[in-house]
């Protein structure tokens, strides 16, 4: 019986006697590189194997891959079978035949693994724009989650309290229920002051005392708040998640964001799946991406093609009127073309410049962001601190005389 050795250096052909440990060197052949190497992992038929197994005439090979044994049953027509527990014969060989090169067979080792590592993994250039597309479509999967809640929501209050649900806005009406959680018996909660002014909580107060609306247990009225509260948290996710489009897009196609929106920009990009692909479509496809659907049911039922699909999202096109917004959705198409083109294959000092005045958007767009912000949660803290530095004011201005009079 023989055992087929396969190590990072080469290849050596073992005659093993009655006992695993009668171990006799019958040939040897070393890589003469590491791309040799790698044509045997790939299982090629090479003159390696064919030096080693010349000689044999119908002989038992083991081996410690099955995936080997196989090779060489179906190219050489030799049995071959796999060892069952191969580390004794592994360690033996090691510690009798190799033991002397050890430094050399890790170093081949470590090159050996970088050159397999190379040609296995499949590197892609496109993954920032696989970022913005997953994140589109996760976007979208979230408005539809939001939508579906938004609606169980009024199913639910309209049973308790009809009146909030026609009298305040969705984002309005999903805030009061997280707080009162559809139970017109809780409108003195303290908690509506800081979102609501004071004309609204006293609405809600008055229309709680004339409503329709049957009571609720406390159970219902928790759950009502526990589905108000998922919503706000999805609503919060949602906009954190444009921010994030909006700033990556921003950054690696800036002037087609200009042109259209870096949200209308995204979702072009997740309907071509990369950039690239989109600066390679025509004017044409890049204004109906979005309707294929309806442009497949219009070609079979021979009606008018569609005029936009995602692009009737622009702020160009919905600033027109309705009958020129084909029009103008052909000319947004043809300047988006050109845009990307240059966003994509433009040249490296324009695209720093983009980048750059990008980044310096970026910055602005977050500043007034942390603005908005404070002035919606902090609305009050922000008077309170005016007014106190209007009295701040009027005793720097009377306390200055005194100090002078001393």
């Amino acid at each position: 019986m023989y055992f087929l050795y396969e190590s990072s250096t080469g290849l050596s052909l073992f005659k093993v006697g009655s006992e695993n440990t009668d171990l006799k060197l019958v040939n040897t052949y070393n890589f003469a590189n590491n791309e040799e190497a790698l044509q045997h992992q790939d299982l090629i038929k090479t003159k390696t194997l064919d030096l080693l197994v010349q000689d044999l005439k119908k002989p038992k090979i083991k081996v410690s891959c099955s995936n080997v044994a196989k090779f060489i049953k179906k190219q050489y027509d030799i049995s071959a079978k796999e060892l069952d527990d191969p580390k004794e014969i592994l360690e033996l060989i090691n510690k009798q035949f190799f033991n002397t090169n050890q430094q050399e067979i890790v170093q081949n080792q470590l090159s050996l693994s970088h050159k397999m590592s190379r040609y296995q993994l499949k590197i892609n250039s496109e993954s920032v724009d696989q970022l913005i597309v997953e994140s589109v479509t996760l976007l979208l999967k979230s408005d539809e989650e939001i939508n579906s809640f938004n609606a169980k929501l009024m199913e639910w209050v309209v049973w308790s309290f009809p009146e909030v649900v026609k009298a305040f806005q969705l984002t309005d009406f999903v805030r009061i229920n997280s707080i009162i959680g559809g139970n017109k018996r809780n409108v003195s909660n303290i908690e509506l002051e800081r979102y609501f002014d004071d004309d609204q909580i006293n609405f809600i107060k008055q229309i709680a005392l004339t409503s329709c609306g049957t009571d609720i247990s406390d159970e219902d009225t928790q759950r009502i708040k526990a589905l108000s509260n998922q919503i706000l948290e999805l609503q919060k996710i949602q906009y954190q998640l444009k921010n994030y489009i909006e700033t990556r897009m921003q950054c690696i196609a800036p002037n087609l964001s200009d042109l259209v929106g870096p949200m209308v920009a995204a979702k072009l990009l997740s309907r071509a799946k990369s950039l690239r692909n989109l600066a390679k479509a025509p004017a044409s496809t890049i204004q109906i991406l979005g309707a294929e659907m309806t442009l497949f049911n219009s070609q079979r039922d021979g009606e008018d093609n569609p005029k936009y699909g995602f692009l009737y999202q622009a702020e160009l096109i919905q600033e027109v009127e309705k009958e020129m917004r084909g029009k103008v959705a052909r000319q947004v198409a043809c300047q988006a073309a050109i845009r990307i083109r240059q966003d994509v294959f433009g040249s490296k000092d324009e695209q720093d410049q983009n980048r750059q005045n990008a980044n310096k958007l970026i910055k602005l767009q977050q500043y007034k962001e942390k603005q908005q912000l404070k002035e919606t949660i902090q609305p009050k803290a922000q008077e309170v601190v005016q007014e106190q530095k209007e009295i701040d004011m009027f005793d720097v201005v009377f306390l200055e005389p005194s100090k002078k009079r001393q």
